[in-house]
């Protein structure tokens, strides 16, 4: 992981981790595969990567 990245339990850092990441999901033509140790995190990545 990178260092520069929010704690997990930080405001905004589901915001961070997906801005990371869209370029390589993208890149990847959507397929991925993400691991999340909390259904927080995984609940506040969805938000972030759905459809406006």
């Amino acid at each position: 992981m990178p260092r520069n990245l929010p704690l997990p339990n930080q405001p905004g850092a589901a915001r961070h981790l997906a801005a990371m990441l869209k370029p390589l999901i993208e890149a990847n033509d959507g397929r991925c595969f993400m691991l999340c140790t909390s259904h927080a995190m995984m609940r506040d990545l969805a938000e972030q990567f759905a459809p406006p």
